[in-house]
């Protein structure tokens, strides 16, 4: 199954987007964190869900490894479809979405579109200990510390480390690449294109 998506945005409107990966096309609906900032022509790496059906193959995208599984979460709580459970992601962001279920505040969560009364209560009654796992990854602060540089660059690592931590490395993972990140950033690299090169550096870590 794929899972993961790097290509170029052929097409984006609104929460639509085609991904062209060696020559073909794929059309997602992304999270409002996947489409941010991102336009026809950038490169994207997408964290993809496929749902299937009976008439059709539905592809979803995600900015994060953790978004897609906070996806699968919402997913798996009885009445809750795939795109009741983007509009979820969408219009609360990840943080604000486990602090309410966490926090029982069902009445909140109705002011996503498609979640009535009952559903809002079935999700904090089915997740409410679930995702307190996730509260606590949000609330802790990633511990990273960073190599002396310019506040400029730093703050450019900062957002990039954010950004990894987000798809599920861990802070002594992190730490151990901030150094090539900060170098690149005190040359005018872009926080996505450090994301990238933190991603390349990880992935030859691994055994």
């Amino acid at each position: 199954m794929i899972a993961w998506l790097s290509g170029t945005v052929l097409e984006l409107e609104d929460e639509r987007m085609i991904v062209v990966v060696h020559d073909l096309g794929y059309e997602l609906t992304c999270s409002k964190a996947a489409c941010a900032d991102v336009r026809p022509g950038d490169h994207v790496e997408v964290f993809v869900h496929p749902h299937v059906t009976e008439h059709a193959t539905e592809w979803f995208g995600f900015h994060s490894r953790l978004e897609k599984t906070l996806f699968l979460k919402l997913l798996s709580v009885q009445g809750v479809g795939p795109r009741v459970a983007l509009s979820i992601l969408s219009g609360f962001g990840m943080k604000e979405t486990v602090r309410l279920i966490t926090s029982g505040q069902d009445k909140a969560l109705t002011g996503a579109p498609g979640v009535g009364k009952k559903l809002a209560q079935r999700l904090v009654m089915e997740l409410r200990e679930t995702l307190l796992p996730f509260r606590e990854q949000f609330t802790h602060s990633m511990e990273i510390v960073l190599p002396s540089g310019g506040a400029q660059a730093t703050t450019v690592v900062e957002r990039a480390l954010s950004g990894l931590r987000n798809m599920g490395y861990r802070p002594a993972e992190l730490t151990a690449v901030a150094g090539p990140l900060q170098e690149a950033a005190g040359q005018g690299a872009a926080a996505d294109v450090l994301i990238r090169l933190g991603l390349s550096l990880l992935r030859k870590e691994k055994p």
